[in-house]
């Protein structure tokens, strides 16, 4: 690992380039507030994040850097309070692997859904810590740059529901020049917000046909979402 001028250590990941092979290896071995450079490539993130200060970028303008989810969240995340982790140009995927064998997929009638806009209809997500969804945000916050979210990948014609984000009360979240995109074969949402401070700002939603935006809010959360 090194320092950079800011005194902000840095860390690669990546077959060819990095001193970590997986992004499981550098959480675990790096400092907070390091900046961690992923290679191109498909990875995945197994152990959720506890370390403050974490940025995760792509190291090559010109390359790709996948995070894949296959069973639960793609990233889930436990910090302090005003604590938070950064993630800017990455693309974030569910592959729905093991969707198949839960207990509602194998129900054999389809459930029924409302069809309106209120709280009631956050319950139908069932929202808990083990869902498939591409970010879970325990405690802390995150702030996501120029990152694309897409369920796309997932099999078609599930039973659930599934989101892309999940942030819990006393949360935060900031998302800028990012595209999330759902699955049109399912019931699919963006985000749901449950008592956060929510930031979005020139952001592309596509394709989620249960619902794009879902926030429950307090009087004291604040919630901002500009030409998106």
């Amino acid at each position: 690992m090194t320092s950079d001028a800011g005194e902000r250590k840095t860390a690669e990941v990546g077959p060819k380039h990095g001193m970590f092979q997986t992004l499981d290896e550098a959480i675990e071995a790096v400092d907070e507030f390091t900046t961690i450079y992923i290679s191109e490539g498909v990875y995945s993130i197994k152990k959720a994040i506890f370390k403050r200060g974490l940025i995760f970028e792509r190291r090559d303008t010109d390359k790709k850097v996948f995070i894949l989810g296959n069973d639960g969240p793609a990233i889930s995340i436990y910090l302090d309070q005003d604590d938070y982790v950064v993630f800017k140009k990455i693309t974030f995927m569910h592959t729905g692997a093991y969707v198949s064998s839960k207990f509602k997929e194998a129900a054999p009638t389809e459930p029924k859904y409302s069809k309106s806009a209120k709280s009631s209809t956050i319950k139908e997500f069932e929202v808990q810590p083990k869902m498939d969804c591409l970010f879970f945000v325990h405690s802390g916050g995150v702030m996501l740059r120029d990152c694309v979210l897409t369920l796309k990948s997932m099999p078609k014609k599930l039973k659930s529901k599934y989101p892309c984000i999940v942030t819990l009360p006393k949360t935060f979240i900031n998302i800028t020049s990012c595209e999330l995109e759902g699955n049109e074969a399912n019931h699919t949402a963006a985000c749901i917000f449950i008592n956060s401070h929510v930031f979005i700002s020139d952001c592309k939603f596509t394709q989620f046909n249960s619902g794009c935006i879902y926030t429950l809010a307090k009087p004291g959360n604040i919630v901002s979402i500009q030409d998106s």
